[in-house]
């Protein structure tokens, strides 16, 4: 069975269906047609032709009223914008009245994260071998866990020093531990520093970097 003729494309359809007509005016008793089978074909296809012309219009249209509105968007936005701005700024403008007009109410500031004041207090557990484990404490509620109001962590400096001897208390001559945000830390000791003592000093830090003042020097023995 031949394929079918027809083209899909509607533009391709249009010519194609036009030039079978044209011929089949003049010659459709020759291949078998009668002039019903011509005067259906000539009304379906001059109804379709004009039903295509029509789409074609809409689509046109409707490109058109949509450039129209975009470009009448535009010109909405450069009217409304500068003087939102306005009203945004002024100072009768309020929460409730915003909330009326529908535009954007602002979120109410954070606090100011506070530089710390206080010092941490630590406890120093060394009864197991090599090890020493660190409880920081907020020294202002030393029975309740956790840090002061904007405080990260507390910074924790060590110093190694022999037993008996003076303690340092200088942090620049400590090294830096670890920047504790937990209530507990461990340290760890190689067997060579078994019997030796530690320092500690902490502070406290907040996101910004502020530092608090130093905790008092707490030292505990290495057990062996």
């Amino acid at each position: 069975m031949p394929r079918d003729a027809l083209p899909r494309p509607d533009g391709e359809l249009g010519a194609w269906v036009e030039n079978l007509r044209a011929w089949l005016e003049a010659h459709y008793a020759e291949v078998g047609l009668t002039e019903d089978d011509y005067t259906a074909i000539k009304k379906a296809a001059a109804d379709w032709q004009a039903a295509a012309a029509a789409a074609l219009a809409a689509q046109a249209a409707m490109h058109a009223a949509t450039e129209a509105k975009l470009t009448l968007r535009r010109e909405l936005e450069q009217v409304l914008r500068p003087r939102l701005r306005v009203v945004q700024a002024h100072q009768g403008t309020t929460d409730t009245a915003r909330a009326a007009m529908g535009i954007t109410i602002a979120e109410p500031r954070t606090r100011a994260v506070p530089t710390p004041m206080a010092a941490p207090r630590v406890l120093v557990d060394a009864a197991s071998r090599l090890t020493h484990t660190l409880r920081v404490l907020d020294a202002s509620m030393p029975t309740r866990r956790g840090k002061p109001r904007g405080v990260l962590g507390a910074e924790i400096y060590y110093a190694t020093f022999t037993t008996g001897s003076p303690p340092p208390a200088d942090p620049r001559a400590m090294h830096f531990l670890t920047l504790a945000t937990g209530p507990t830390v461990r340290k760890e000791f190689s067997i060579d520093e078994a019997g030796s003592s530690v320092a500690y000093l902490l502070r406290y830090t907040n996101r910004r970097g502020d530092k608090g003042p130093w905790s008092e020097l707490a030292t505990a023995g290495i057990a062996a």
